[in-house]
């Protein structure tokens, strides 16, 4: 039987970041680079986008329009939304929810353009305005509830809101564990997301735990040689190489480049070069500190 919890408590509560949450225990997804100064693409975040076009959102017989709400706030700077009202989904009015359905595409997309443009505080308030209406429309265990909250503990990491990230991160978990059991990608993927929060906060263990949580979980489902593990891994090199352990970093790169070879891919591939460069500094920075 399903849980319930109250998505306003969990958010509203002083939880401490706590690194047990995800541990290595648990062994056997447009884009924001990562927060390490290497730039090539292996350590990044999944923003995660609806299926969307522009600012319509067809409905059958839906006498709803969404240019009220482009004309109610032209100006893109969202009203905040410091508490979310516990709501459940609308399952005696189809077509309430349908109606918030279409507003939290809408402002899903707002958050995307705004995230996209650097905007992060805007993109938060957006992505809190269209969390509020698809757990009107949905309830609080859905997954596109859960993509929401994904997209806010991004943008709250970028704005060194870093306990707040954790909590909406740990909320991803728990609400796509309940769909998709403790051991699949989705739940890497979230692994991976907190990891570049710890990497923000400059928490080398924290991130290095769980950097190393989400390659054994996606090792188990997939092998060494899938992008996912090896992006996970040139991301372990990354944060070594950022706090000086060249060496370690090295070997995570080589290990990258191998799979990478596995696979047939090779120069003139945009990641597989990147990582070249990779290799290259971090082979010149061991040479220096000697």
């Amino acid at each position: 039987m399903r849980r319930e919890r109250s998505i306003d408590s969990l958010l509203s509560k002083n939880v401490p970041v706590d690194k047990k949450f995800f541990g290595p225990s648990l062994s056997p997804s447009a884009v924001v680079s990562s927060p390490t100064n290497k730039s090539s693409p292996f350590s990044m975040m999944t923003l995660l986008d609806d299926v969307y076009s522009d600012n319509k959102v067809e409905l059958k017989h839906n006498p709803f329009r969404l240019d009220t709400i482009l004309k109610k706030h032209s100006n893109t700077t969202p009203p905040r939304h410091p508490s979310l009202p516990l709501r459940k989904a609308s399952e005696n009015n189809p077509e309430s929810r349908r109606r918030n359905e279409a507003v939290g595409k809408f402002w899903n997309a707002k958050g995307l353009q705004k995230a996209k443009l650097g905007e992060w505080e805007n993109a938060v308030g957006f992505w809190e305005m269209a969390l509020e209406a698809r757990i009107q429309a949905f309830g609080e265990n859905h997954i596109d509830v859960a993509n929401t909250l994904n997209n806010i503990g991004i943008a709250l990491g970028r704005l060194e809101r870093f306990e707040e990230a954790i909590k909406h991160l740990t909320l991803v978990k728990e609400i796509r564990e309940e769909h998709y059991g403790t051991h699949h990608l989705e739940i890497a993927a979230t692994l991976h997301n907190i990891a570049n929060v710890f990497q923000q906060m400059k928490d080398y263990d924290g991130a290095l735990k769980y950097f190393t949580a989400t390659k054994e979980m996606q090792e188990n489902l997939l092998s060494n040689y899938h992008m996912p593990v090896v992006r996970t891994v040139c991301a372990i090199g990354h944060l070594h190489y950022e706090h000086g352990n060249f060496e370690d970093a090295l070997e995570a790169y080589e290990q990258a480049r191998k799979s990478f070879e596995q696979t047939c891919i090779r120069e003139g591939n945009f990641e597989y070069d990147n990582l070249l460069l990779d290799i290259a500094d971090a082979k010149h920075s061991m040479a220096a500190s000697r």
